[in-house]
């Protein structure tokens, strides 16, 4: 009977783990499509990037294998609908999501406010990578500063309101989901 009880509490966990990893890979497509189609306005040209604010978020509830896996995931989407990406966004947030993790693993607790200090890290990383990435190296741009002001900071500070709540909503999915027992 110890050994049956193990197997139930095995198998339940499992079923939680299973359904956590459904319910955000839900919450990525909704997001991938609330970004990808501007449900979100443009502020003074600047976007959201929902998707690496979830990742980030999503990371310090799956540790670091569960965050290169939804950073890896969420770049794939991000690639695959911009042209000229390569693979940049895959690789970037596959690396994002599994330090993130590596992070909450071995040396932060997962709080509001280590969040907060990872989205503000991580997006700023992003969002230099990524102007470094599609304008500075490539050239052909005449004022690679106006650029990184105008939309790398826009982004980044949009997003980083954005990250607050996101965090609390990705929270509060990985602390309710129940399997049917």
């Amino acid at each position: 009977s110890m050994s049956r009880t193990a197997n139930r509490t095995t198998s339940r966990s499992k079923e939680r783990t299973y359904l956590h990893f459904t319910a955000l890979g839900v919450l990525f497509l909704v997001l991938f499509l609330l970004q990808g189609v501007g449900l979100f306005p443009s502020i003074g040209g600047a976007r959201p990037l929902l998707l690496v604010s979830a990742v980030i978020s999503a990371s310090l509830f799956l540790r670091q294998w569960g965050g290169a896996v939804f950073g890896c995931a969420a770049g794939l989407f991000l690639d695959a609908s911009s042209s000229g990406a390569g693979c940049f966004h895959t690789l970037t947030l596959l690396v994002i999501g599994c330090v993130c993790g590596l992070l909450i693993t071995n040396l932060l607790n997962n709080t509001l406010a280590v969040n907060f200090l990872l989205q503000a890290g991580f997006l700023f990383l992003y969002v230099v990578l990524r102007w470094l990435f599609f304008y500075v190296f490539p050239g052909g741009y005449d004022d690679v500063g106006h650029i990184f002001l105008k939309y790398g900071l826009g982004d980044f500070l949009y997003t980083f309101v954005l990250s607050i709540p996101l965090y609390l909503l990705i929270r509060r999915l990985m602390r309710q989901v129940h399997t049917v027992a």
